[in-house]
């Protein structure tokens, strides 16, 4: 499902729309809209191999806990992005 979702984000921001009229806002948007589905798919993978290794193999715990940490930066990360990037407006 979250390969779908790339596919058609890239498939929509590529080719249908004209990279060369895109204001800066615009690719703001497609930017953060690419790094969420990422994020919720890296997050739902994370999730699965931790039930996984935790029904089967407690030892190998560890790395899917990796991963759901590194989704979990990425979303801090967007969050600041989104703060340092925003418009004032007054």
């Amino acid at each position: 499902m979250a390969v779908f979702d790339v596919s058609k984000f890239l498939l929509e921001e590529e080719v249908f729309s004209s990279s060369a009229t895109k204001s800066p806002e615009k690719q703001r948007e497609a930017l953060l809209k690419f790094l969420v589905i990422i994020a919720i798919a890296i997050s739902l993978e994370s999730l699965v191999f931790i039930f996984d290794a935790g029904s089967k193999d407690i030892t190998t715990l560890i790395y899917p806990t990796f991963l759901l940490i590194a989704a979990i930066l990425l979303v801090v990360g967007l969050g600041v992005y989104q703060k340092l990037t925003r418009d004032e407006v007054t």
